[in-house]
C-alpha cells in the first residue's frame, strides 16, 4: 500500500504530526475564545457614561407672537407655569362641564363652582403670569379656595403690537 504524499514529505513520526494539528486547533480555539471575551467587554462596556448637567440660569425670557395686535382692554393673556404636569380649561368640545371658563384663581365663575376650578386646574399650577392693562404681573401659587392671590408687577406694557415679551426671575415664582 502506498503512503499519502503528506506523510512522505514530513519526516516526523506519525504521532508528532497528529499532535501538531491538535495544538493548532487549540491555538485557534483559544484565540477565538479570547476574541469573544474581549468583544463582550467592548460590547457590554466597562466605562461609565456621564451626562453633563447644564445650568440654565435663574431667569426665563418669554416672547409670544400673536396673529394680530394684542388688546389688553378686552382680553387677559395668561402664561401658566408649573414644576410638574398641569391642566387648564379647554374650549369645546373638550371642556369640563363643571368648569368651562378660563378664569383666574379667586374669580367667581359664571358657570360651575370655584371648588371645581381649584380641584381640576388651580391645584396643578405653580403660578402664572397675566398680561392686562396694568402690565405683566406674576402670581405665585399654591392656590387655595378662599385665599386671595397676590399680583406682583414685573414689567409695564410697551407699545401696542403683536408681541408680548417679558423676563421673569424664576425665584419669584418657584421657591428655591
Amino acid at each position: 500500500m502506498r503512503k499519502p504524499k503528506s506523510e512522505i514529505l514530513d519526516p516526523r513520526p506519525a504521532c508528532r504530526r497528529a499532535g501538531s494539528n491538535r495544538s493548532r486547533s487549540r491555538f485557534i480555539i483559544i484565540t477565538l475564545f479570547g476574541f469573544l471575551i474581549s468583544s463582550f467587554g467592548f460590547i457590554s462596556g466597562c466605562s461609565r457614561t456621564v451626562t453633563p448637567l447644564i445650568d440654565y440660569g435663574d431667569q426665563l425670557l418669554v416672547e409670544i407672537t400673536l396673529r394680530g395686535s394684542y388688546d389688553v382692554n378686552y382680553n387677559k393673556y395668561f402664561v401658566v407655569l408649573s414644576s410638574g404636569t398641569f391642566r387648564i380649561p379647554l374650549p369645546p368640545p373638550d371642556q369640563l362641564d363643571a368648569a368651562p371658563e378660563f378664569i383666574e384663581p379667586g374669580d367667581t365663575p359664571i358657570v360651575g363652582s370655584q371648588e371645581a376650578y381649584y380641584s381640576n386646574f388651580f391645584d396643578t399650577w405653580s403660578g402664572y403670569v397675566v398680561v392686562d392693562p396694568g402690565g405683566y404681573a406674576v402670581v405665585r401659587g399654591p392656590f387655595v379656595v378662599g385665599q386671595t392671590a397676590t399680583r406682583e408687577v414685573i414689567a409695564m406694557l410697551g407699545a401696542a403690537g403683536n408681541k408680548l415679551a417679558f423676563l421673569l426671575s424664576l425665584d419669584r415664582l418657584f421657591q428655591t
